[in-house]
């Protein structure tokens, strides 16, 4: 060390310049250490290549820092560790053969199983099979539509294929779905692939896609932000997908807390893209934040008539009409516009609700029970059918679907005290009293239910069990008519209970 000293110029050996050189191991030290506290706990991996990973990627080498990485993973499956499912197990170590004969293996036991499909997806992407990894993936998204695993790996398969607007259109409708993935090879897939299409001639690169990347990457090292931003801006002068390039601007903006920067960066997408819904999404958001609710409306409409056969634009815009406006029936005209283009689960299930509110229970039943083909494991839509039936007075038939809900969630109270309610009606008290107790026990906290129990008890001469119940009530209401009307009776039925035993 000491000899590497004496080697340096006179200058770096003067005081003066030992003073330069400590200023500047200092700012540094300080920028690193402001950039590495904001990042995720990804990033930092106890081993020689997770280390070597992590400098990597403080350099910028994301494809480096990625296989990096990879080995990381693929020496801790040699050690013993595991990340919970064989195949995955094997693919990370790289034995694929292996990998795909366990994943096949579970898809014999359940062929909807997607941890095998997203292991197969990947055992293709490392043997550089994009057309079979493009048809595994897509498999996943024909099931799940927002699964984002499959959606960020599908996004690679695009871009290694070329097809780089699909890329970007991927990856936006991952990034609505405000999750992140499951699988850290994914997340390694996606640093990979940008770090291999930020190393390309500049004139090769495909700008908005790696705006987007690097707009993913923000979430766990808000430091991409910079990289999205320039990558972003070099799109809209290439006239590389302007639109979308314009929509990557103003989310970063929206998160720096920039938002009238925000929201000229989505109006500007949206006079680039008049048919950009995610970009009248956004502005809608905004929308919102500053309480302006007619132009929230109209960027809801915006990205509903933008993309009317995507029940996602769908859900804001019904939203904005219901909660907001009050005006169900708009809310109904569009629901029934929606569902002749797209039978979707989502709109036969808001047509469903939107009848059942305006009266109409019959055809509420019909849509709750066309949700419920497409979608038999949603405990909700058996809800649904049985709220309607219940309102139409088939009073068995609602038991049976409030039954078939529990069935599939046992868990949930809210269908428990509907339940309860309906044996209330049918005079059925033992029955109704054990439905209300397992909604209660479960952390059901209706209060109405709740005094409707009470009640129960006391018409059921559980007086002591009754009194103790509404005075639980009174704890949490001092005024509430109900218990102030029944208490005296309740003690006075007490009274006469131990005086006649």
């Amino acid at each position: 060390m000491l000899a590497f000293w004496e080697r340096m110029p006179g200058f770096f050996r003067s005081r003066r310049g030992a003073v330069v050189v400590t200023i500047v191991l200092v700012l540094v030290w300080l920028f690193l250490r402001q950039q590495v506290v904001r990042m995720d706990a990804r990033f930092f991996r106890l081993s020689v290549p997770g280390i070597h990973g992590l400098l990597l990627y403080l350099t910028g080498d994301y494809r480096g820092a990625a296989r990096a990485y990879r080995a990381h993973l693929r020496r801790a499956i040699e050690n013993g560790d595991s990340l919970g499912d064989p195949a995955f197990d094997a693919l990370v170590a790289g034995n694929l053969d292996v990998a795909e004969r366990r994943a096949k293996e579970a898809l014999e036991d359940n062929a909807t199983a997607i941890h095998a499909l997203l292991t197969l997806g990947e055992i293709a992407l490392e043997r550089r099979d994009h057309a079979q990894a493009r048809e595994i993936f897509g498999l996943v998204l024909q099931r799940h539509p927002d699964q984002f695993d499959a959606l960020l790996l599908q996004s690679v398969v695009q871009a290694r294929a070329q097809d780089h607007s699909a890329a970007v259109a991927t990856l936006n409708r991952a990034f609505r779905t405000n999750t992140v993935e499951t699988r850290p090879t994914a997340f390694l897939s996606a640093l990979e692939t940008a770090g291999e299409l930020a190393r390309r001639p500049a004139e090769e690169q495909p700008l908005c896609l790696l705006a987007h990347y690097y707009r993913y990457f923000r979430i766990f090292d808000p430091s991409n932000a910079r990289p999205a931003s320039r990558y972003a801006r070099k799109a809209i002068a290439a006239g590389d997908r302007p639109a979308d390039a314009y929509l990557t601007l103003g989310v970063l903006y929206s998160k720096e807390g920039r938002r009238e920067q925000a929201l000229e960066a989505f109006l500007k997408a949206v006079e680039v893209d008049p048919r950009h819904a995610e970009a009248y999404r956004w502005a809608a958001q905004m929308y919102a934040d500053r309480g302006d609710l007619p132009n929230e409306y109209r960027m809801a409409r915006g990205a509903f008539l933008a993309a009317p056969a995507d029940p996602f634009y769908l859900r804001d815009y019904h939203w904005v009409l219901t909660e907001k406006l009050g005006d169900y029936r708009q809310a109904l005209a569009v629901a029934q516009a929606a569902v002749a283009i797209t039978p979707d689960v989502e709109v036969h299930w808001r047509l469903g609700y939107l009848y059942g509110f305006l009266g109409d229970d019959d055809r509420s039943v019909v849509h709750y029970r066309q949700a419920a083909k497409l979608d038999p494991g949603n405990p909700e839509l058996a809800e649904g059918i049985g709220n309607g039936l219940r309102r139409l007075g088939h009073l068995e038939e609602a038991i049976g679907a409030y039954r078939q809900a529990l069935a599939i969630s046992p868990q949930r109270g809210r269908t428990r005290v509907l339940l309860a309610g309906l044996h209330h009606d049918r005079g059925r008290y033992q029955d109704a009293i054990r439905e209300y107790e397992r909604a209660f026990a479960l952390g059901e906290r209706d209060a109405t239910a709740f005094e409707n129990l009470c009640a129960l008890y006391h018409v059921t001469s559980r007086f002591a069990r009754a009194q103790d119940c509404f005075q639980a009530v009174l704890a949490a209401d001092p005024q509430n008519p109900r218990a102030l009307r029944l208490l005296p009776e309740i003690r006075e039925n007490l009274r006469l209970q131990g005086a006649t035993r």
